[in-house]
C-alpha cells in the first residue's frame, strides 16, 4: 500500500510535504517544503495533487469564463533529476 493509498482510507483531508524540489512542464520549480493536497489517485497509475496558492493584487491576470464549471488543467511534474518526456 503506498503512502497515497494509506492516506486516502481516513475521513481527514491529507497533504504530502515535498522533500526536494520538482520541476513543472511548464518549467516552473516546487520547492522543497511545499505542501500539496492530494486530491484523486487513478488506476493508471499518477495521482492528482492541489497547491493552493495566494496572491494580492489582479496585476498580470484576467478574468475568464469557462463552460466547464470545475476547468482544471493539469501540468505533469517530475524530480529535477528526471529526463523530462513530453
Amino acid at each position: 500500500m503506498s503512502f497515497v493509498d494509506k492516506a486516502e482510507s481516513g475521513n481527514e483531508t491529507k497533504y504530502i510535504e515535498l522533500k526536494e524540489d520538482f520541476i513543472l512542464t511548464n518549467g516552473s520549480v516546487l520547492k522543497k517544503g511545499a505542501l500539496l493536497r492530494i486530491d484523486q489517485s487513478y488506476s493508471e497509475g499518477h495521482t492528482r495533487y492541489i497547491l493552493y496558492i495566494n496572491y494580492k493584487g489582479e496585476a498580470g491576470m484576467e478574468l475568464k469564463k469557462y463552460d466547464k464549471e470545475n476547468l482544471i488543467n493539469p501540468y505533469w511534474m517530475y524530480r529535477t533529476d528526471s529526463t523530462i518526456v513530453h
